[in-house]
């Protein structure tokens, strides 16, 4: 009855996404010739060259950027080859959701992203197929590399003990940059610092400057850091942001780059987190073969009335309840998080008071009758950390799985070049 909690993965899909997009349909004209076969699939040049135009967009610097864009391709093919043998799919609401991921992170709306894919002379409807493109290789990656990597606690614990591992503990600032290109002259530093002091009297959005990246026409380059640990800025950026409150702006920082301005929009530690845990049982009705869906739900209903009345839950439950695993037990289910279980049933357990009995309950499982016996908070600040660093050894493991991964399919497909 417990469910398994599959958390989405966060993709880097925005900038490689409007770059793979960014090709016009004018530029493709009569560049369909077949140049190369990856096992039943062919690859046209118009692909090579919408690729190529990608990965400059990307600032990827390569000594040979068509056998590179070329390879890439290749791959890609295999692998959606991969998936449609596997029947694996992502659905519009799938696409839509991570679509609307992408805008949140670059602090738009749907709309003004569809804006900026536009001036980019970027359709939406293919911008969105190359989203959905790009969750199909992840799904059929990651499901083919699962059972290869393996994790242990002691891998965990020690993890933690390293320079990396202790970051996750570390506080984390969110930093908004705003830096003038240039040479480190006078005239550009009072420029920054008017640029400061219009901000912080209101006098100009920061909004529009995010926009125009523009500032009483010089050009400006804003970019927001994400969370990150005080190390991981650049040492110059350092000390000046522990000083900072939630939305300053700083004085000016020289760097090589020129001169910056730095805002904190936020700022978290780890703190002591603390979870509610619950102490159930449980009566679970199934639809059977003799038994159909509503004489499952009157046989709960049934139920309920005879604990209401005052007969004992654990002694109905060794006598009714389809959950043989905590029937055996006077369907008690033991301490767990509301969120470790289906999720009608973790509502309706978070909204009893102790000891009392809910109205039957439907899942995907069938029936449920519930009793809250107790509740407790209990410190799961450990267990975060702990998943916190398994997640990092995932991500190191999975690169690692990757590319061995990679080499493998590639070597057992079959591709010839034209």
């Amino acid at each position: 009855m417990k469910r398994i909690m599959n958390k989405p993965l966060i993709t880097a899909l925005i900038s490689s996404l409007m770059a793979l997009a960014s090709v016009s349909a004018n530029a493709l004209q009569n560049l369909d010739s077949v140049v190369a076969i990856a096992n039943n699939g062919i690859i046209t040049e118009s692909q090579v060259q919408k690729r190529i135009s990608a990965l400059r967009k990307s600032n990827v610097r390569s000594p040979d950027i068509r056998s590179t864009a070329l390879e890439q391709i290749v791959l890609e093919t295999i692998q959606m080859q991969i998936a449609k043998r596997a029947n694996i799919n992502v659905s519009d609401d799938q696409v839509n959701k991570t679509i609307a991921d992408i805008a949140q992170q670059r602090r738009k709306s749907i709309e003004s992203l569809k804006s900026e894919l536009k001036q980019q002379n970027v359709p939406f409807k293919q911008f969105f197929e190359d989203t959905r493109r790009n969750l199909i290789l992840q799904r059929v990656q990651h499901g083919s590399l699962r059972d290869k990597i393996n994790i242990t606690d002691r891998d965990v614990e020690n993890h933690l003990t390293t320079t990396h591992g202790k970051k996750i503990n570390a506080t984390q600032y969110r930093v908004l940059n705003i830096l003038l290109p240039g040479k480190k002259t006078k005239n550009n530093k009072l420029f920054i610092e008017s640029l400061r002091s219009s901000l912080m009297k209101g006098e100009v959005s920061l909004k529009a400057i995010v926009k125009k990246q523009r500032f009483d026409d010089r050009k400006v380059k804003v970019s927001d850091t994400g969370w990150v640990t005080q190390n991981d800025l650049p040492e110059s950026f350092q000390n000046v942001i522990t000083q900072l409150k939630k939305n300053e702006i700083s004085r000016s920082v020289a760097s090589r780059d020129g001169y910056h301005v730095l805002m904190l929009v936020g700022k978290k530690t780890q703190k002591n987190t603390f979870n509610t845990q619950y102490l159930a049982q449980h009566i679970l009705v199934k639809k059977t073969n003799i038994r159909s869906e509503r004489s499952a739900e009157e046989l709960a209903g049934s139920i309920h009335q005879r604990l209401i009345q005052g007969e004992n839950f654990s002694t109905l439950a060794q006598l009714y309840s389809d959950d043989k695993g905590s029937a055996v037990e006077g369907g008690k289910l033991g301490w767990a998080n509301a969120d470790k279980y289906v999720g009608e049933f973790g509502s309706a357990l978070k909204r009893l008071q102790r000891n009392q009995i809910s109205q039957p309950v439907k899942t995907q499982f069938g029936w449920h009758i519930i009793q809250l016996l107790d509740s407790r908070k209990v410190n799961a600040t450990e267990g975060l950390l702990k998943e916190a660093a398994r997640q990092q050894i995932y991500k190191q493991q999975f690169t690692d799985a990757l590319d061995n991964w990679l080499k493998k399919i590639r070597a057992e497909a079959f591709v010839e070049y034209k």
